[in-house]
């Protein structure tokens, strides 16, 4: 567990409460008011990476690095977990929406590493 850090009860709290206005945004603001795919994706990331920084920002982690491998893991199971549930149980169209999901995984899993990289050259000032 080296390249990992523990995550304390505040993490996993502003973890929920940061993942949950994620969730809300895709499946409730974003499928509703914005129409094109792209314009989709652009707006989550935009607001994935200040929701990670500001993850980043409360928590105040030591090492960096082992933070945003741990929160990227986290996330990412997460992302994947929910995704399948949504595509594969409910909506039954998987096949239809894979190459969404495979980009929705990747963004996902790399947003903790754009988080990582912002604070540490501005959160620590």
């Amino acid at each position: 567990m080296k390249h990992f850090s523990p995550l304390k009860q505040k993490d996993i709290l502003t973890l929920i409460g940061l993942v949950s206005v994620g969730f809300i945004y895709v499946f409730l603001i974003s499928h509703q008011y914005i129409s094109e795919f792209i314009y989709r994706i652009s707006i989550f990331t935009v607001l994935c990476v200040a929701l990670m920084y500001l993850q980043f920002w409360i928590n105040k982690p030591k090492d960096i690095w082992k933070y945003a491998n741990t929160i990227a893991v986290v996330i990412f199971t997460i992302v994947v977990c929910m995704s399948l549930v949504v595509h594969v149980v409910i909506h039954h169209d998987f096949a239809s929406k894979f190459k969404h999901s495979l980009l929705l995984w990747a963004i996902s899993g790399l947003i903790p590493y754009v988080g990582g990289f912002i604070y540490s050259k501005v959160g620590k000032r």
